[in-house]
């Protein structure tokens, strides 16, 4: 492998696992930001809708924008922005600043998170499967070390403002630090890799013209499917990211710090799954990994959550990471595959229902754990992996047409 291709992959791995530390931080705070402005738990689900509203934003520029201009660039800008909106949390004087300054990071984050995916997919066109999973395990390892390192903060006596302004400037110091290994890829090796890139894209196109010398009357159907499938399991992750410790809490009848687990219950299912796929999977298996992984964690939880025993829950919890943990990856990387030419408008299109997802289900969650209790936002949850596995059937069926 080309030093600039690992020195890109050590980049984007390492910030995107500094990312991933932010993607679990709105449960383990979410009582103490309740509490610290006394708002329900509906209004403090605005904070991920916001978050949302910035990254769908974030989204939609890079759906029309992402393939016509460098995409390494504005990576780093994003990453700038939303580790600076973390910072800046320290000073937030009230909920309608911490709302605009989780717009600012959402737009800052989804371009990021957005952008990482054809990065990788362009450089390494042939093993796009194996190093996108590798990339969404490093944002799970994140996301499972998060709610420890905010329990570490919290425990030493820093406020929760505090313990964001602690990871927006880790962030920033990460982006510090690698940045010259992303200014070594934009400036010399890059054109390189764009070259070979291109070549192989353009074999890659004519593999796909020869095996389907008549149009694909599935493919547009199956971006659709794709689509739903994403956005449905994003529903099932923010709901336990967002609300998973207080309904331990609260439903299980745990300790805050036993609570606190139930999220990294979760992530530790989404890194084992995503690093068994990086390992192991077969292009040719997409499709059933993604169906079957997400039938069985939805059944699994769904049937777990009413007997409200906690080790029952947890166990569910890990078994729908490993079942689901591997989708977003693998959608991304079969779509990608599908339309080489197209690897950031189609890419992006997943990332729109992973921002749109979070505008919706955690407020919806919110104000059925308001309503009827936390135990039916989490079985909500479990529905959201069933509807996943619905729509990723039909998937499966388009594009075996």
């Amino acid at each position: 492998m080309e030093r600039s291709k690992k020195g890109l992959l050590a980049a984007i791995y390492t910030l995107q696992f500094g990312y991933g530390l932010t993607v679990t931080m709105i449960a383990p705070l979410a009582a103490l930001i309740l509490a610290d402005f006394g708002i329900s738990t509906a209004e403090g689900g605005l904070l991920t809708t916001f978050l949302s509203v910035g990254g769908l934003a974030a989204t939609l520029g890079t759906l029309v924008f992402g393939d016509r201009y460098p995409k390494l660039p504005v990576f780093g800008a994003g990453y700038l922005l939303f580790s600076a909106a973390l910072l800046c949390v320290v000073g937030a004087p009230s909920y309608a600043v911490l709302l605009a300054l989780m717009l600012a990071a959402g737009l800052g984050s989804k371009l990021v998170d957005t952008l990482a995916n054809p990065v990788l997919a362009d450089a390494f066109p042939k093993d796009g499967s194996k190093y996108l999973n590798y990339l969404h395990m490093s944002i799970g390892v994140g996301a499972f070390v998060g709610p420890v390192l905010l329990a570490a903060l919290l425990s030493a006596g820093l406020g929760w403002r505090t313990a964001f302004a602690c990871i927006g400037a880790f962030c920033g110091v990460l982006l510090a630090a690698f940045s010259p290994a992303l200014l070594r890829c934009m400036r010399g090796s890059a054109a390189a890799a764009r070259t070979s890139s291109e070549s192989a894209h353009d074999a890659a196109q004519k593999a796909a013209d020869t095996a389907a010398a008549a149009p694909n009357p599935g493919g547009k159907a199956a971006v659709a499917l794709l689509c739903a499938v994403t956005f449905f399991y994003q529903g099932h992750q923010i709901i336990v990211n967002n609300w998973g410790a207080l309904y331990a809490e609260r439903a299980l009848g745990l300790s805050a710090g036993a609570a606190s687990f139930a999220t990294a219950a979760l992530w530790a299912g989404i890194i084992l799954s995503r690093f068994l796929c990086a390992k192991f999977a077969r292009p040719e298996w997409t499709m059933r990994i993604i169906f079957w992984g997400n039938l069985a964690g939805g059944v699994l939880l769904t049937a777990a959550v009413p007997t409200g025993n906690a080790f029952l829950v947890y166990a569910a919890l890990v078994c729908a990471g490993l079942g689901g943990g591997a989708v977003i990856p693998l959608a991304v990387a079969k779509l990608c595959a599908m339309f080489p030419k197209n690897s950031g408008r189609v890419s992006s299109l997943v990332f729109l229902t992973l921002v749109v997802s979070p505008m919706l289900f955690p407020p919806l969650s919110g104000r059925l754990a308001d309503v009827c209790g936390f135990s039916w936002a989490m079985g909500l949850s479990g529905l959201c992996l069933l509807a996943a596995a619905v729509f990723s059937f039909f998937a499966m069926r388009a594009i075996d047409r």
